[in-house]
């Protein structure tokens, strides 16, 4: 893993652990890292439950590739982390968004998928 001063500075301490958890050992493999948040519309389906769509802040280019993994965070909590991560290559990739909690050793993630999308 890089150095924590060499991270960007926007993110938060719990961001960082969560980064050194899951991506120590190939943070070469990154190639965006930023902030995220949640916009929340109606669903004419389901009225009771609004449709997520992640809404992309601040963020920080680590490189170019022809396989791109762009990792953006939102921290809820101290104690809790949403973690969106767009992957594959350009016009053909997947949009996944977790809930990891800490349980003040490591984090642990939540088996439903807050978000999912192929584009």
């Amino acid at each position: 893993m890089k150095e924590e001063h060499s991270l960007p500075q926007f993110l938060s301490k719990a961001m960082k652990c969560w980064l050194n958890q899951y991506y120590a050992e190939n943070y070469e493999s990154i190639t965006e890292i930023g902030l995220f948040d949640w916009a929340f519309k109606p669903d004419k389906r389901n009225p009771l439950k609004p449709r997520r769509k992640p809404i992309l802040g601040e963020s920080i280019k680590l490189q170019t590739s022809i396989f791109y993994r762009n990792i953006y965070l939102l921290e809820i909590d101290s104690k809790t982390i949403h973690v969106f991560i767009c992957s594959g290559f350009c016009l053909s990739g997947h949009k996944v968004a977790h809930e990891y909690n800490w349980d003040g050793e490591k984090f642990s993630k939540n088996p439903k998928r807050l978000f999912s999308m192929i584009s």
